[in-house]
């Protein structure tokens, strides 16, 4: 492959990341301003988008 090839899917990859990170920050956010504990569905939501962010960060160091 060319080494230029890899560029455009480097940027969507930290696109990605960075979108999954803002949506992540929201949530905790969103549950702190309520000042309750969060539920245990937002809590299983904020951990997906962790997984999801450490699945694209190791995409991104395996390139």
């Amino acid at each position: 492959m060319h080494p230029g090839a890899a560029c455009p899917v480097m940027s969507h990859l930290e696109a990605l990341i960075e979108r999954l990170r803002a949506e992540q920050d929201r949530l905790i956010r969103d549950a702190e301003a309520k000042g309750d504990i969060p539920s245990r569905h937002l809590l299983q939501q904020i951990g997906d988008l962790e997984d999801r962010i450490r699945a694209v960060e190791t995409l991104i160091e395996d390139r």
